[in-house]
């Protein structure tokens, strides 16, 4: 059994630096290109943009800045805000208010058959999943068995 978890271990750890990666890459993309096109780094504070789920988020991220004592600038803002608020920016809610402008300049190099948000936010949620299970130290040496039996039931 004990083998089980030290397997576990170095394959979990083997993903800390490409999943690490993929989140500063993805909230810089998405944070970048917001900014371009609302022509504010502060686009998070828009009324009426984003969902009240997700304006908790930001409002989370400020106060622990606050409790911090750090500047509310939007360099400290951004990295403060979860692998899941950036994920669920993907959601369909956003679909009609920030993808028709913003889904190229996020991923640029993406093949444009699958530059698609859905699919975007079907694999980032997969990620999010993974890297969950990975961070909580649960088994994912059989992680996609579970997620086959997730999406069947």
């Amino acid at each position: 059994m004990f083998a089980h978890y030290a397997w576990n271990m170095v394959l979990s750890e083997s993903l800390y630096t490409p999943l690490q990666c993929l989140e500063v890459i993805l909230r810089n993309s998405v944070h970048d290109a917001a900014t371009a096109h609302f022509k504010t780094d502060r686009w998070f504070d828009l009324p009426g943009l984003l969902s009240p789920q997700e304006v908790n988020k930001v409002q989370e991220a400020k106060n622990t800045l606050v409790k911090s004592k750090k500047p509310l600038d939007a360099g400290r803002i951004i990295p403060e805000l979860t692998f899941g608020f950036w994920i669920s920016l993907f959601d369909v809610r956003y679909e009609k208010i920030l993808w028709p402008w913003l889904l190229k300049p996020v991923v640029p190099n993406m093949s444009r058959h699958i530059r698609i948000r859905e699919n975007l936010s079907k694999r980032l949620n997969r990620v999010r999943t993974l890297r969950n299970r990975i961070f909580h130290h649960e088994p994912i040496w059989h992680w996609r068995d579970l997620q086959s039996q997730h999406t069947e039931a």
